[in-house]
């Protein structure tokens, strides 16, 4: 007793249960809906003003890892995030592509 079963995690490993009905959105930590779930609130609109979470991804390879390697690695995501189906599906997992590029970009941040 009062006790309640949640979740809270990454909105794209979440997305499939939510669209199947085994989950119910409550509420998204970003700064405005996610694109995905156009009609759940984020957590400053469900009265919570300060709770405004955003998430990294991180992709990584050992240590040591020849320099062709990751630049064949680099240029094969490049080249992925930029194919429409890729972008479409990042969107209805709740990332924002148009978004971090803006950020990306107007940061000066170059791949290394």
């Amino acid at each position: 007793a009062g006790h309640l079963p949640m979740s809270v995690a990454n909105i794209d490993s979440l997305m499939g249960q939510v669209a199947a009905g085994k989950l119910k959105a409550i509420a998204t930590t970003g700064a405005k809906r996610a694109p995905g779930l156009p009609d759940v609130p984020t957590f400053v609109e469900a009265g919570f003003p300060d709770l405004v979470v955003t998430s990294w991804s991180l992709w990584a390879v050992p240590a040591g890892t020849p320099a062709g390697i990751k630049d064949k690695l680099r240029l094969g995501t490049e080249k992925a995030l930029q194919a429409p189906d890729v972008i479409e599906s990042m969107k209805a997992g709740g990332f924002e592509p148009e978004r971090w590029g803006e950020v990306i970009r107007a940061a000066g941040i170059q791949p290394q």
